[in-house]
């Protein structure tokens, strides 16, 4: 396995490089090297942009399960500084595109810029990890995906954020603006397990934030930021053996919104321990649910809601929980509280998606 390094300030595109700063662009880099017998680590650089058009291994050799390739923003000592990510800026056009690339894992980077309309700025095949990333712009993954500690948006282009199936997506910030009424901000397919993220619900159009089928939806916080009149969640009428516990759902309060939706023919297997506030409806119930215990409504806000709802870096104290109903309960998050409501990770020390792994 090997390591190479791109350094789009210092670097040099010729045959192996800058001994010390390594290539200037990353498809050179690609097109000097083949892949190794079992992957290859890339280092983007952190001190500059680095410029993409759709990347190709033509040259380099197709990444598969068995030898995955990771692209990872480090400093010029080749260390993650959780602080700065690698910048990428796509061109107008995909980071990787036409949903052909299995085994692609992307780390500690910024990556903007990608095609307009309703095109993906990222579209893979199997078997992928997103760590700790910023992506503007739209993500298709077909199955088996890791997406950990991310800050996920399409301001580029108000359209969908996030679609994948069998996977498990955590500890993620989404922010949903579409203003097409088709869209949806983050669509989980069969087998997906969504633990632990903050989706914020940020506009009027009646469409829907977040759809899941199948697998389980845990530990969320679904935040209407303005009078939505769409659907915070919706069970697929499809779907089967669907967990929704424990999450948070707040602001959904337009006309005909609904903070959970089930779609008929959906099945939820357990529907517990979930809070709401300030929806027009919360629950929908249209198909079979199993088991049902301990939700409840609040007359009052779930989170703090101090500063910017739509701010990333606001998040720790906007999203921390309220000592309302069972959503909080004890004299400090240090101690007695249940940590059982929103996205909160039981490793941490505040609600509201604070402390837990990469937040």
């Amino acid at each position: 396995m090997a390591t190479y390094r791109v350094d789009s300030v210092n670097g040099v595109d010729t045959p192996g490089g800058d001994a010390t700063h390594g290539y200037a662009t990353t498809q050179y880099c690609l097109d000097d090297n083949t892949i190794g017998a079992a992957g290859d680590t890339i280092e983007l650089e952190t001190n500059g942009s680095h410029g993409v058009n759709g990347l190709s291994f033509a040259t380099f050799g197709v990444p598969t399960n068995a030898t995955p390739v990771t692209f990872v923003g480090t400093d010029n000592a080749g260390a993650v500084d959780f602080a700065t990510k690698g910048a990428v800026t796509c061109t107008s056009a995909a980071m990787f595109a036409s949903n052909l690339y299995d085994g692609i894992n992307l780390v500690n980077l910024d990556i903007s810029a990608g095609p307009t309309g309703a095109g993906a700025i990222i579209d893979l095949d199997n078997n992928i990890e997103i760590i700790h990333c910023k992506i503007d712009g739209f993500i298709t993954i077909n199955n088996d995906f890791l997406v950990l500690g991310c800050e996920l948006f399409n301001d580029a282009n108000t359209r969908e954020v996030f679609q994948g199936d069998r996977g498990v997506f955590c500890s993620n910030f989404l922010r949903f603006a579409s203003t097409t009424g088709a869209d949806i901000g983050a669509q989980f397919g069969n087998g997906s397990h969504v633990v632990a993220n903050i989706f914020v619900y940020n506009t009027t159009t009646a469409n829907k934030c977040v759809t899941i089928r199948e697998g389980s939806f845990m530990q969320n916080t679904v935040y209407g930021n303005v009078a939505t009149t769409g659907d915070g969640v919706e069970v697929l009428a499809t779907g089967d053996q669907v967990v929704i516990w424990g999450n948070l759902f707040q602001g959904m309060s337009g006309t005909g919104s609904v903070a959970l939706d089930q779609v008929s023919g959906g099945t939820i297997t357990l529907y517990a321990n979930n809070s709401y506030n300030d929806n027009t409806t919360d629950f929908s119930q249209n198909g079979d649910v199993h088991v049902s215990s301990n939700n409840e409504a609040v007359g009052s806000a779930l989170i703090a809601e101090s500063g910017s709802a739509t701010t990333f870096s606001n998040r720790h104290t906007f999203y921390a929980p309220q000592d309302v109903g069972a959503v909080y309960d004890g004299g400090g998050f240090d101690t007695n509280d249940n940590r059982d409501r929103g996205a909160i990770n039981h490793e941490c020390a505040a609600g509201g998606s604070t402390r837990g792994l990469f937040f």
